[in-house]
């Protein structure tokens, strides 16, 4: 029904290793989503480590993708979120409901005040869009979805009662993203409804 965020930042080793559960103002987290700030370069990292076998200090160099590494662990951590374990893939419809969740909780938080409305918060909404953003450039599917959904909301009046749309600002999430949707007409029906 709903994620509710943390919009402190920590690293992925800090979650890990170092066990990292609470938040600067002492709210308690399960899951490290990882945030993409539009890296996409490759570095390659140099090691060295004692080999038992050669009896010496072997050099390893390692080439690290920051694109590719950010969607290992951004699937992994969806996967796990809704599924349970990463050994399923996530299909399309997992995705985008995950992320219309996190947004649409976030934004209710910052409309009720249970989270200080500050630049922090409102870089961690734009941060959660940029990632549905993402996931809609590499699956077409989740676009193709989001705009199925929001072209019923629109069409069928039925798609808008309750029994059909079980919370509406699903649909203000969706929009916000679509490039298909008439934003005024969304806002008369969303509005009415």
């Amino acid at each position: 029904m709903y994620v509710n965020p943390s919009i402190d930042l920590i690293g992925m080793r800090a979650f890990t290793k170092l066990k990292v559960r609470k938040s600067l103002d002492g709210g308690r987290f399960s899951h490290w989503l990882p945030l993409y700030f539009g890296e996409n370069e490759k570095y390659t990292i140099e090691t060295q480590n004692w080999s038992h076998e050669e009896e010496q200090m072997v050099k390893k160099i390692d080439n690290i993708d920051t694109l590719e590494r950010f969607e290992k662990h951004f699937m992994n951590t969806i996967n796990f979120v809704t599924n349970g374990s990463t050994r399923q893939p996530v299909t399309s419809e997992q995705a985008l409901k995950f992320m219309t969740k996190l947004i649409g909780t976030h934004i209710i938080d910052l409309m009720k005040e249970n989270r200080h409305v500050s630049i922090l918060a409102i870089r961690r909404l734009f941060n959660f869009i940029r990632l549905l953003l993402f996931l809609m450039q590499k699956d077409g599917n989740i676009e193709k979805d989001l705009d199925s959904q929001l072209g019923s909301f629109m069409t069928d009046a039925k798609c808008r009662h309750k029994d059909v749309c079980k919370a509406l600002l699903d649909y203000q999430v969706l929009a916000l993203v679509s490039n298909k949707v008439n934003k005024a007409e969304f806002m008369q029906l969303y509005c009415d409804e």
